[in-house]
């Protein structure tokens, strides 16, 4: 995911440092010039008194001004080190909450965790400046739940994007997907099992077939990970990175015959960009090894989407795929990834 960059506390604190100088360099000029015009005064030279008093006043008045920045930027220092205290204190609850959650065995139970967990995560969110310190840090987390790195995402980010450009030349939609929101899109596609920090940790890594109630269990990331978008930014707007991400988790495992979850959404009632992750998902996910099952090859993955198609997958991006698939299989074959 990328990052904007922020001036860093350190940074900070330099700048108030360097004032911190300056300030104690003023107060030595103040007090020769204080000192000459003691000693001017002594004498009884009016032009010198004049011109004394004239150095003093522009003394106070740059004392005044650094006196006012030294304050300035020190209480945004003082704020930024409280927010990180803060936000500390959040990843540490949230933390604290994924542990309990991956203790649970029970669906009641590790409903109320999950409950915990949103409400956590909202509040850390309306307590940021930036949305994006929240994104940072639950992907994160998310990475180390899961045990995987940024370069996992590369492919599917990839995938993402040949995809969408191809879908958007074949349909004409190529003013309404532009490079920089296909991007964004890419970027929150790998979110797309955010809610799996609401999944107690053996099921992610259990080396074999889930049975029914461990499946259960594992089917609730997709409506908590909806829920933490809701809690980010529930008055989201259409067309913005938070809004792809809720779609993009709430909703990639609807199946576009109406047989999925979390909601049995069928067809067009599924958000466009959750029916493309589905098909993209299950092909990245299928031609890697799994605890429970080796990678299949891409011809057989091909062949997987095609079966599918009407079924888990819209025929439409299913044909617009098929148009496409050698790239995605040139991406599959690469070393560097």
């Amino acid at each position: 995911m990328k990052r904007k960059k922020h001036i860093s506390i350190t940074s900070k604190f330099f700048i108030v440092m360097v004032l911190v100088a300056v300030l104690i360099a003023l107060l030595f000029i103040g007090y020769f010039s204080i000192s000459s015009l003691i000693s001017t005064i002594t004498t009884a030279d009016e032009e010198k008194i004049i011109s004394s008093l004239e150095v003093v006043q522009g003394f106070l008045l740059i004392m005044i001004f650094f006196n006012i920045s030294f304050i300035g930027f020190l209480g945004i220092l003082l704020n930024d080190v409280f927010k990180n205290i803060r936000e500390s204190e959040y990843i540490a609850e949230i933390s604290k909450i994924i542990f309990m959650i991956d203790q649970q065995k029970s669906l009641d139970k590790l409903d109320i965790y999950n409950d915990r967990l949103v409400k956590v995560i909202g509040n850390y969110a309306a307590n940021v400046n930036k949305l994006e310190k929240v994104y940072d840090s639950l992907y994160n987390i998310y990475l180390m739940k899961t045990m995987k790195t940024e370069a996992d995402f590369e492919k599917l980010k990839m995938y993402i994007t040949i995809l969408m450009k191809a879908y958007a030349e074949s349909y004409n939609m190529q003013e309404v997907y532009v490079d920089r929101k296909i991007q964004k899109i890419a970027e929150a596609g790998a979110f797309y099992d955010l809610g799996k920090l609401g999944v107690p940790g053996y099921i992610l890594y259990k080396e074999s077939y889930l049975d029914q109630h461990d499946f259960e269990l594992a089917k609730r990331h997709a409506k908590v990970g909806y829920d933490i978008m809701m809690a980010i930014k529930p008055d989201m707007e259409m067309g913005t990175f938070e809004q792809y991400i809720r779609d993009i988790v709430g909703f990639h495992h609807e199946r576009y015959d109406g047989t999925g979850y979390p909601y049995g959404k069928k067809g067009e009632e599924i958000p466009f960009i959750a029916r493309i992750i589905a098909l993209i998902t299950t092909y990245d996910t299928v031609t890697r090894d799994r605890p429970y099952k080796k990678a299949i090859s891409h011809e057989e993955a091909v062949e997987l989407v095609n079966k599918e198609k009407g079924h888990y997958f819209d025929p439409k991006i299913v044909k617009v795929f098929n148009g496409v698939e050698k790239e995605f299989k040139k991406i599959l074959l690469r070393e560097d990834l």
